[in-house]
């Protein structure tokens, strides 16, 4: 006998519904979760960085630089991360000046604090519009 998926489903994925939406009080994976499948990669990758990186050096001995910056191209990632212990504007000034940064890093950063801004400001005027309208509801009906 032959157990249809839907059984299946009821019977490995209690937390589903039998339609295969989430159940209640399940709001799925969080975001940023990275998948067991993408986990595993990351692992295997890790495993063998040794052998890359040997892999690297034999090439760079042998002279073969497309084959270099081909590997390095999928080993590296495109851009390094950069810690700072503030989100000052006078501090990323310094780091550029300094040479802790490249102007591209800063440049980079300040979009991504200027965007960070933005999202606080539409949520505040979102909070201050429900406000308004929560007075004007209270208003209307007085």
């Amino acid at each position: 006998m032959t157990q249809t998926t839907e059984s299946v489903r009821q019977n490995t994925e209690p937390w589903r519904n039998a339609d295969g939406t989430f159940g209640r009080g399940n709001p799925g994976k969080p975001k940023g979760a990275r998948h067991r499948a993408s986990k595993a990669e990351i692992e295997r990758l890790r495993s063998r960085s040794d052998r890359m990186w040997a892999l690297v050096d034999q090439k760079l001995a042998e002279g073969c630089t497309k084959t270099l910056l081909f590997l390095l191209a999928r080993i590296l990632p495109d851009a390094r991360t950069v810690e700072l212990d503030t989100a000052d504007p006078g501090a990323l000034a310094e780091a550029v000046t300094d040479g802790t940064m490249t102007s591209t890093e800063a440049n980079r950063i300040s979009q991504s604090l200027k965007h960070l801004k933005e999202i606080e400001t539409v949520d505040a005027i979102a909070e201050r519009l429900s406000e308004i309208e929560r007075l004007l509801d209270v208003k209307g009906r007085g």
